[in-house]
């Protein structure tokens, strides 16, 4: 991802909803940057950052703005690794994302087998 990004895409990315927020907020306040970067790109891309170059610095400083963390942003850094998949089951479940079991695995393989033949 390029640093250079334009503020309609800052805002239509990077934006935090009402209920995102108040989940945020409802941890603890030294963990909300982090929790806000991993929720956004997960949001957008179905993954979480890798590292922390994954995620360009006006991203960071724009959810840093929205959550008003004065002078944070640009310090924003992976937890250790406990910690990370903590959080990033919380994130999942807040999202509502399951893991998926063995009859949903056969449901998925059905229907694509179904789409492919299909087509």
């Amino acid at each position: 991802m390029s640093d250079a990004i334009r503020l309609t895409e800052l805002a239509g990315n990077w934006s935090l909803t009402f209920s995102e927020s108040e989940f945020i907020q409802g941890q603890p306040a030294t963990t909300w940057l982090d929790y806000a970067i991993q929720m956004m790109s997960f949001r957008q891309t179905g993954l979480f950052p890798t590292r922390p170059t994954d995620i360009p610095a006006p991203a960071i400083e724009y959810v840093n703005s929205q959550l008003q963390l004065d002078g944070q942003g640009l310090k924003w850094e992976f937890p250790k690794l406990r910690t990370l998949q903590r959080r990033r089951k919380d994130i999942r479940t807040f999202y509502q994302i399951l893991p998926m079991d063995s009859k949903a695995e056969v449901e998925l393989r059905t229907w694509l087998s179904d789409q492919h033949i299909a087509s």
